[in-house]
């Protein structure tokens, strides 16, 4: 008859407790409201939503293009793009940007560039700016509620755009506290 090694039982409970505590903290980390909790790092190319219009829609990354019509690579068999008759076609795209294509005239389609929502683009590792977000951008946030995105969002109607994110602190209720809690997404 063998006799077991007392350590062996100890490593066992060990590493049974470790996978339970995993198991539980993943759970936690389910239940957590606010930004997502991963961020998609791109260090080349540009990240763009293709939306109405596109046969293929949802978050692409654009990696040897940098004009909207660079996505026209990411649509095979699609000739919406030949259709297009806008300025907004020169324009080189910029990370976080939206595409939708929406009929204009019989023969025309007009191409419409918005922003991303911010928790795509928290996402996705783009970085925010204080002056491309409405107040659900705002909301999405940790520490920022619907009244204070109210406020942001009233504020920089009546004063214009922030400009640089420190400028923030001109809104009540913003101060350096909460402008740090924020900073990693801008």
């Amino acid at each position: 008859m063998s006799r077991r090694d007392p350590r062996q039982g100890l490593t066992l409970f060990v590493v049974l407790l470790a996978g339970y505590l995993a198991v539980l903290s993943g759970r936690e980390c389910l239940r957590h409201e606010g930004p997502p909790a991963f961020v998609v790092s791109s260090p080349h190319g540009i990240w763009i939503d293709l939306g109405d219009g596109f046969p293929v829609q949802g978050a692409q990354q654009i990696f040897d293009a940098l004009l909207p019509a660079g996505a026209k690579k990411l649509t095979i068999d699609f000739d919406g793009f030949a259709m297009i008759t806008d300025e907004l076609l020169r324009r080189p795209l910029e990370s976080g940007e939206r595409l939708d294509i929406l009929p204009e005239e019989r023969d025309k389609r007009c191409l419409r560039r918005s922003w991303m929502t911010a928790a795509q683009r928290i996402a996705l590792g783009i970085p925010l700016h204080p002056d491309r977000m409405k107040v659900a951008d705002w909301e999405c946030l940790p520490g920022i509620g619907p009244g204070l995105a109210q406020r942001i969002e009233a504020n920089r109607q009546k004063n214009g755009d922030f400009g640089p994110f420190e400028n923030l602190q001109r809104v009540k209720g913003i101060g350096a506290k909460r402008l740090a809690a924020v900073k990693e997404f801008f």
